[in-house]
């Protein structure tokens, strides 16, 4: 779990390094229901993928090696589940 998606700037470059350190190299990262639009751009053309958790599928789970949820991604599914 991470505290939010976002990035200082939308440079694809710059995620894919923070991606290779972290070890992530098939990625899907859940925000809340709005996704940071410079984090989206850098991490749709970078090896992972951002979305909003609203509408994910267990396919696009499963597709990744890695899934990583930021905390208000946990307390929204935490409610839904309730």
């Amino acid at each position: 779990m991470i505290d939010a998606a976002r990035v200082g700037e939308a440079k694809t470059k710059a995620l894919r390094a923070r991606f290779e350190t972290l070890g992530w190299d098939s990625v899907l990262i859940i925000d809340g229901p709005v996704v940071d639009v410079g984090f989206a751009r850098a991490a749709a053309t970078a090896e992972g993928r951002c979305a909003a958790a609203a509408g994910r599928h267990v396919y696009d789970i499963l597709r990744r090696d890695t899934l990583v949820l930021t905390r208000e991604a946990v307390q929204l599914l935490e409610a839904r589940l309730k």
